[in-house]
């Protein structure tokens, strides 16, 4: 029996357009994971770049008293507690979103700083609480 040429033509474009659309299938999954993955990318570059100022020193692995004074020294001028709070918030907000009561726990650590010569605080009449300088000046 002689083989038809049209019918196995016809056969193998077929073949070729099932393999051909499971192709896009894959392709198009991929491109859809490497849309995601650049909007994952493109995240973690803004969080990058909203919590850290590049190339100013800040290092988020020291110290609560280390990240307190280099506040104060890059600041340049006195600040009450709260205001050092907000700063330590603009470069780390996850660690303060993740704390009960954020003035509690930092007036315990300049406590500590104040104890260890660190930062040098001055109560002023007519203000809600102290003022905080770094003594390492």
């Amino acid at each position: 029996m002689p083989i038809d040429p049209i019918a196995s033509y016809k056969q193998q474009v077929e073949s070729l357009t099932t393999e051909l659309q499971a192709c896009y299938l894959t392709l198009k999954d991929f491109n859809d994971y490497n849309k995601k993955l650049q909007q994952q990318i493109a995240l973690l570059n803004d969080r990058l770049s909203r919590f850290e100022k590049r190339g100013d020193g800040y290092n988020p692995q020291w110290s609560w008293i280390d990240k307190i004074v280099f506040i104060l020294e890059d600041e340049d001028r006195p600040m009450q507690a709260f205001e050092i709070i907000e700063k330590l918030e603009e470069r780390e907000p996850q660690i303060i979103e993740n704390m009960y009561e954020p003035g509690k726990y930092f007036s315990v650590v300049l406590a500590k700083a104040k104890e260890y010569g660190r930062v040098l605080s001055v109560k002023q009449k007519g203000t809600r609480g102290a003022l905080y300088m770094s003594a390492d000046v």
